[in-house]
């Protein structure tokens, strides 16, 4: 009986810590982009494109498939209120990739997730990629 308990309490507990996600994205751990020739754009993979795009990228070999692992999340109010998020993604060559948010509606999750105010308008987030959600999303199509 007390096991039954346990297990009961522990899934509770488990539901309880994700309930607050709801409506908000989290960015990927890690992203693999490429490139197929010295002009072309990186392009990027496993994350949401509803929500994020590429922005920019360091030295990426054409033809090669490289694995960049998060490390920081920025959001930047305008005076009206819009917002632009960046998400950056390192590997060990110090090869960089920056993600950005597509429309700016979506916006930090400062409730629930780990965003520190820098200044006025600027927001960081360099405490992990579960850490540093985004919410306010577009409806999905």
């Amino acid at each position: 009986m007390k096991v039954i308990v346990t297990g009961l309490a522990a899934l509770l507990l488990g539901l309880g810590s994700v309930a607050y996600a709801a409506g908000d994205y989290f960015p990927p751990e890690r992203i693999h982009c490429s490139r197929t020739n010295d002009a072309a754009k990186p392009v990027c993979t496993e994350f949401n494109r509803q929500y994020l795009t590429e922005d920019v990228a360091t030295n990426i070999e054409v033809g090669k498939d490289e694995v960049f692992s998060f490390a920081s999340g920025s959001a930047y109010y305008t005076p009206d209120n819009a917002v632009a998020v960046f998400f950056t993604y390192k590997n060990p060559h110090f090869k960089t990739v920056k993600l950005k948010t597509v429309n700016a509606s979506i916006k930090p999750d400062l409730a629930n997730g780990s965003w520190r105010k820098i200044s006025g308008d600027l927001y960081i987030c360099d405490a992990g990629y579960m850490h540093c959600p985004i919410n306010n999303l577009p409806a999905k199509a």
